[in-house]
């Protein structure tokens, strides 16, 4: 039983070693990314595995996270409302998206609306279904 207790109180630590070492990690990353930017060393555009990194350390992230990260990913391309729903659909599976909503469509269309309204996202009309980019 004592080898039992001393193995678990062994495991406990080291898994909280490890949470603080990826909590270190995740800070590092950022604090890259601000500095890349800041300097303009590179574009936004050639950042998109600091965001999947992000995207991947974070136990859960909300919805508007998660869909901006989606765009820094892919800074260039053009999202329809059902693809960024596939994409949350994939993340959420994956428990990496803390949500209880059903309807990830609604959800989708209330982040890009907020996001159209600041700035941070493009809308373009033409085309019969809407898509939606990041404002470079």
């Amino acid at each position: 039983m004592d080898d039992n207790k001393n193995i678990s109180e062994t495991l406990k630590e080291l898994k909280k070693q490890i949470v603080e070492q990826i909590e270190s990690l995740k800070v590092d990353l950022e604090a890259v990314e601000r500095l890349l930017k800041k300097h303009s060393v590179i574009k936004d555009a050639q950042l998109p595995i600091f965001s999947n990194i992000s995207l991947a350390l974070d136990k859960a992230v909300g919805p508007t996270k998660a869909i901006m990260q989606i765009f820094n990913g892919s800074p260039n391309k053009a999202w329809t409302p059902s693809e960024l729903r596939d994409k949350l659909s994939e993340i959420k599976e994956n428990g990496l998206l803390s949500t209880n909503a059903i309807d990830l469509l609604s959800v989708v269309h209330t982040v890009l609306g907020a996001h159209v309204k600041n700035g941070s996202i493009i809308k373009d009309s033409n085309k019969r279904i809407p898509t939606y980019r990041r404002k470079i």
